[in-house]
């Protein structure tokens, strides 16, 4: 997340800004590459800063069941391109 939260290419002319939607898109097709099926709503995009020096904060809130040893458990995650 931090990867995209940074823009890179749009802070040095190279691309225009992604809008929040691109953003929530490209979240949920890096989860899936991870086989973790998120919805629109499970992903945060925040933006601050100025148009010269935006700054992106984005996360993901989820849950996974994990069946180990006959038991079932259920792990909360929330990661995010925060330091």
């Amino acid at each position: 997340m931090r990867d995209l939260a940074a823009q890179v290419g749009s802070r040095i002319g190279l691309t225009p800004q992604s809008t929040d939607e691109d953003f929530r898109r490209a979240v949920i097709r890096k989860a899936e590459e991870h086989e973790i099926q998120l919805e629109p709503e499970q992903v945060t995009v925040q933006r601050t800063g100025t148009d010269e020096g935006p700054i992106i904060y984005l996360a993901a809130d989820y849950k996974v069941r994990v069946k180990l040893l006959g038991f079932l458990f259920t792990f909360h995650f929330t990661p995010s391109s925060a330091k």
